[in-house]
Formats: structure tokens, sequence, C-alpha cells
């Protein structure tokens, strides 16, 4: 008997294509070009009549910003604050790396299918996007919170010249420190404040304390921008403070306008170590970024004007207060990942969260699962058959017609996390197997799948979308044996999937 199997996962490429990007915000909108080649694109717009382009490369992570009209560029990494200011379209891709997307459903924008995504925060709903199946780029972008748009239109598939993502020759490296601000400037700051809390603004400063976290990895910087008063002195105290590290390492950058960097300084703290700088309006700040490198946090406090003696009493209590919570906690990166720490780790995560630090406890708990991961087994779980990928609504049975798809969503626990430099990789393969009721093979094809994903954090949760669309078998019941192979380690792990054809 001739059985034909065809298997497949979800994933998405980008592809090539040209198009005009529109950037909507309430009462005005503004029109660009966008140039899309695979994991590299281009934006050109004009801002106060000059003529602004910026090329990203997802594959090393680059982004430069180019000023024709004065045959300048800027360099900056696409997870810096001011790319992810002025660039929505990094903005959503990092914020995908803070909240997981929910799919909703399928729709046709624009003349393309696309699979639509909700991102919610704490019952919140941000931003919805459209991503287009085929192009594996997204075609509309909405903003709940700013009532802001992006969207695509009047696209033209086809080749790319190369050089459209090129630095052209003839360009030297732009003097100034920030990055022309964009008619996105607006859309992008909203993304990242409302899904990172970062880039919280506050007009004419008096006194202000908040944190800021580090998230990801060493040379990544997560940033929380602040607009102060440049006619009034600015003090700014800093205190290490980090729950998973003995110190914390970042930068404090001044800014007298969006173009212009004044000053910017470089720290190292153990926790509870202080720092303090007194800039004198002469400076003119209108903008601060404290930036934390990996997974660091500081606590910030800054003041303009005369500082009450209540709020100076306050502040003093306050800082001594998380000194000496500091020093009672033991510091996670000195523990040794083995079964010990993990208990170690599990206590920690049990003591934050009786303290009311819930974040420290699930940092906490996701230490400890890095803790023991290597030696977990691979396995499929939470297997489930669905009507479809698109709303993964559960299947009532598992009875089907000839040749109708089989979709599974399933869950891999186990798999290698194989670090090179400072990003993971997971590398998985699989074979199927499609026997009848007693077990006998009707068919079998090895090596028909192979997944590849690269992180920049090790990520423990990973799920795939099997797709079976069988034809040449007649009525009855039959079982897919489908066996995941883990390409980084010599584990494996299989899942059996009982189905009926009906007559």
């Amino acid at each position: 008997m001739a059985v034909a199997v065809m298997l497949s996962y979800a994933v998405s490429f980008a592809g090539h294509f040209k198009a005009d990007v529109i950037f909507s915000e309430p009462n005005q909108s503004s029109a660009g070009k966008i140039y899309v080649k695979g994991s590299r694109y281009r934006m050109e717009h004009k801002e106060d009549g000059q003529n602004v382009v910026i090329i990203v490369n997802r594959d090393t992570g680059i982004t430069r910003v180019l000023l024709p009209s004065k045959k300048a560029y800027l360099v900056m990494q696409n997870t810096d604050p001011r790319s992810l200011m002025n660039n929505p379209f990094e903005s959503i891709k990092y914020t995908e790396t803070r909240i997981k997307p929910k799919k909703t459903g399928s729709e046709t924008v624009n003349g393309y299918k696309c699979d639509k995504y909700v991102f919610v925060d704490n019952g919140t709903k941000l931003i919805t996007e459209w991503v287009s199946t085929s192009l594996g780029f997204p075609i509309k972008m909405i903003n709940h919170s700013s009532n802001n748009s992006v969207e695509i239109k009047s696209i033209k598939e086809g080749a790319l010249n190369s050089a459209l993502f090129e630095l052209p020759s003839g360009y030297s490296t732009m003097k100034t420190g920030r990055t022309p601000k964009s008619a996105t400037s607006q859309e992008a700051s909203t993304q990242t404040q409302a899904v990172q809390k970062e880039c919280t603004r506050a007009q004419n400063t008096q006194f202000q304390e908040f944190r800021v976290e580090g998230k990801g990895r060493e040379t990544d910087v997560s940033s929380i921008e602040k607009t102060v008063n440049p006619d009034e002195k600015l003090v700014i105290r800093i205190t290490a403070d980090c729950p998973v590290r003995p110190e914390s390492k970042g930068k404090v950058s001044l800014y007298q306008d969006i173009y212009k960097k004044v000053q910017e300084m470089q720290f190292t703290l153990k926790n509870g170590e202080s720092k303090t700088w007194e800039l004198p309006d002469e400076k003119q700040v209108k903008y601060t970024i404290f930036g934390i490198y990996g997974t660091g946090s500081i606590m910030v406090s800054m003041h303009q004007g005369k500082l009450e003696a209540k709020q100076k009493v306050a502040l003093a209590k306050e800082m001594k207060q998380k000194s000496a919570k500091q020093e009672s906690t033991p510091s996670l990166s000195k523990l040794r990942m083995s079964p010990s720490s993990f208990s170690t780790l599990l206590h920690n995560a049990e003591r934050s969260y009786s303290n009311g630090d819930t974040a420290s406890a699930v940092l906490d708990l996701r230490k400890a699962t890095l803790s023991v991961w290597d030696s977990v087994p691979l396995k499929v779980v939470n297997a489930v058959l669905v009507k479809d990928t698109s709303t993964y609504t559960p299947k009532p049975d598992n009875v089907y017609k000839p040749g109708e798809p089989i979709y599974i969503h399933c869950e891999i626990l186990g798999h290698k996390l194989k670090r090179v430099g400072n990003v993971y990789h997971v590398g998985l393969g699989a074979d199927f197997v499609v026997m009848s009721e007693d077990g006998t093979v009707l068919g079998r094809k090895e090596n028909v799948l192979t997944i590849e994903k690269s992180t920049p954090l090790p990520n423990t949760e990973f799920y795939i979308d099997l797709t079976y669309t069988i034809s040449g078998l007649a009525g009855g019941t039959y079982k897919i044996k489908t066996t995941i192979h883990d390409r980084n380690s010599s584990k494996s792990a299989t899942l059996l999937t009982p189905i009926k054809i009906e007559e």
C-alpha cells in the first residue's frame, strides 16, 4: 500500500520586496519607502525636508542611519534604545522577546494573507500585529496605547539590488550622538514604554526614584529614558541593587537635544555601592538615558531645584534599607549549577515570593530550571490535535476524512541549549512511521524535518506545529509515530498519535 505523508512545521522567512510604508498617528501621517531582502531591510523617509535612510541587518544585529545630504552615517546595535525608539520594526521584534504574542487568527491585509498576533501585558492589549505568511514580515501594526499605526502598502515582490543594503562610498561617521528622530519615533517609543516599561518620560523633574533592570545578554543594554528641565541643576544618584549578581555595569547618557550627546558616564558598582553626579544648568541637559548591561539592576534617584529636607531623609532611609536587604540576600551568581543550587534557588524563590518580590521569584525559578536542564530527557509534552494552526482550537476527536490534514501542536522539553559565544542554538530533526492498529509498518521516512533556531537567551519553552497530509489509507484506525531527534545531543523522544480514517 502506497502511503504519502507531508510533514511540516511553522516557520517564516522574509521575502524580497519593496513597498510604501505609512506611519499614522492622531491627526497626521507620513509616508516613506521600505525595501526588504531576507534578513536585511532599508527604510527611506523625509524629516524636516531632509532625507533619512535606515539600513538594518538582522544577521549582524547592526543598524546604520544615513543622512544623504551630509554624506554621514551613524552605527548602532538593533537593540540600542535609539533604534527601538525610532524603528517600529525593531521595536516589535524586541517586544517579542519580552512578551509572547498570542496568535488570534488569520486575515488578509493589503492583498496578503496574514497571521494576526496580539500583545497583552497584565490584561491590557498593547499591540496588534499582522504578519504576512508568505513574506515573513509585518504588514500592519497598531499601538493601542497611543493609537499610532504602521502599515505597508503597494507591495511589489522581486529581486533587489544588494547595494541598497550597503553603506555607500564617500560617507563618514556622524559626530553627533543620537539618531534623527523619525516620524516613527513616537510609535516606537510608546511600544517600548508599554512593553518594556522603559523610555518613561517626566516633564520638569523635581524628584524621581525608579529602578533600571537588565534583561539580556552581557552585550545587551536595557534602558530607561527620562526628560528633565534643562534650565535647572540636575543631581543623579545611582545605587547597585541586583538580586541575581554581585555587581552591575551600565552607563548614563546625557543629551542636549535629540541629536547631541554631551556626556556619557560608564559605571561598575558592587551591590550597595552608590555614585552621584551633579550637573549644572549650563549643561542644558534635556534627556537622560540609563542603561544596564546583562542582568544587573540599579536604583536611580534624580532631583532638580531645591530638595526638601524630608525628601533627603526619605531618600537616605530608602537607600539604607535597600543596602541592608541586598547584604542579607546571597548572590545567585556565586551559586553552582547543581542539585544543591537547585534547592537553594527554589528556597530563594519562595522567600522572594513571600516578600512580595514576584519578579525576583520568577528569575530564581528560571535559574533553577536551567540548573538541571541538561539532565532532563528529551520529551514531547502537551501534544494536542487542533483544527488548524491559526486559532489552535482543540479538535474534539481524532477522526479524519481521507486526505484531510492532521494538525498537532506540541511542546518539546529537554532540548539541548548549545551555547556558541553569546547565542544559544536549538537543533531538532524528525522521522515518522505510519502503522496499522496492530503495529504493522505501512510507511516510513527519515530526516523529514529539520529545525534550527537561535536565541540570545537560553529558552526552555519550545513549541512546534506538525502537519500531516496522508493519502492512500483505507478507512480504519492507524498510528502515526513521530520521533524527534536532538541534533545537538544524543537525546530523542517519541510521539504516538492514534487516528481514525473515515470509511
